[in-house]
């Protein structure tokens, strides 16, 4: 696919940057990652806010900055359609440095901007949603801490997330149950919990969508949306400090993510949480609405990332050419799938169809 790097826009594997740059040598740097539904990227005003942000408290010139990696994003959208179409969607993945320099900094003077596309990895997460979800797991080594880096910003110095990160592929390595996965949990300075790695964490109390302060955490941009689905489900905002009696006693914990959306919490440190199902599939469906997919007569049922085939109940796939199916392939995928028994999709077809990826 085509990255683009410092103006130019070139095939990934041409796109290098300096051994002497910032961000290499220091971690000096930000960076945003957004997804993509239907080949468009998710809220990428709010993206680009949240790095103008990160660029100011980076002593850099955010207006000036975002303006150039906006415009390079659409660009690299542009440029990859058709990749994009193949693959069903992608990260979008923008990284600012300070620029090329030496350890002390001395000589910087012209930042870096990278912005890159990769694959979702739709397998990872797409088993989740049907049933499933996420196991929350605690890790002496990982807090957030006070000191130089304020933690709303979105830094490339990842030291504390690499550990939460290893922590969590241990986990799984350990308890690989089907539609389960682990996460770690992230601890803010005084011991409450702040989120989970690379996700944001919020329970549920009655009609209460209650979030941790947003001073110790990372403010997510799918924590944003998820917020503005409750309120129009009637649901209220509250946000405080959170610990593990809040997460036990909820009535439900949910969490969110850039490339999942939203998933309900299993449990944490092993100790089964309560799980509302019915109000996780109302917000899902709220957040499927949001994007633009469809949905089925049943359940929550989901297009293609440019076939737009619906499947439902008195569905006749008419897109089933379109969707490079013959009506026979479809009708049987259809049948394995159980689409017209069953009000929910299997996840397989969530993860296939539902976000971005064509069924084989």
């Amino acid at each position: 696919m085509i990255t683009y790097l410092n103006g130019e826009f070139l095939p990934e594997d041409q796109a290098k940057i300096s051994v002497y740059d910032s961000g290499f040598m220091l971690g000096h740097g930000v960076y945003e990652i957004e997804r993509t539904f239907n080949g468009s990227p998710f809220r990428l005003k709010d993206h680009m806010d949240r790095l103008r942000r990160s660029l100011k408290y980076m002593e850099l010139d955010g207006d000036s900055l975002v303006a150039t990696v906006s415009d390079a994003t659409l660009e690299v959208l542009r440029r990859n359609e058709d990749e994009i179409g193949e693959l069903g969607d992608v990260w979008v993945h923008q990284i600012v440095t300070t620029g090329q320099g030496d350890l002390d900094l001395v000589g910087v003077s012209q930042p870096s901007i990278v912005v890159m596309l990769r694959p979702l990895r739709f397998a990872t997460f797409g088993p989740l949603y049907d049933g499933g979800g996420i196991r929350l797991e605690p890790s002496l080594l990982t807090r957030h801490f006070s000191g130089a880096m304020d933690h709303r910003v979105k830094a490339t110095s990842r030291g504390a997330w690499l550990r939460a990160e290893n922590k969590t592929m241990r986990a799984n390595q350990q308890d690989s149950s089907p539609g389960q996965s682990a996460m770690t949990v992230i601890f803010a300075d005084d011991g409450s919990i702040a989120e989970a790695v690379v996700a944001n964490l919020c329970v549920v109390e009655g009609n209460n969508l209650v979030r941790p302060p947003r001073y110790d955490a990372l403010e997510g941009v799918s924590l944003k949306t998820l917020c503005e689905l409750a309120e129009q489900l009637g649901m209220k905002l509250e946000e405080r400090k959170l610990g593990l009696y809040d997460f036990v006693n909820a009535n439900a914990t949910l969490v969110t993510a850039t490339s999942f959306s939203l998933l309900p919490a299993l449990s944490i440190d092993g100790i089964p949480l309560d799980q509302n199902r019915d109000l996780y599939t109302k917000l899902l469906g709220a957040w499927i609405d949001l994007v633009a997919l469809h949905r089925g007569y049943d359940g929550l049922f989901f297009s293609g990332a440019k076939d737009r085939q619906v499947f439902g109940r008195d569905e006749q796939l008419d897109a089933a050419g379109d969707a490079g199916l013959s009506f026979d392939q479809a009708d049987a995928f259809e049948g394995e799938h159980h689409l017209v028994d069953r009000g929910w999709a299997d996840a397989e077809v969530v993860l296939q169809v539902g976000f971005g990826r064509r069924p084989a």
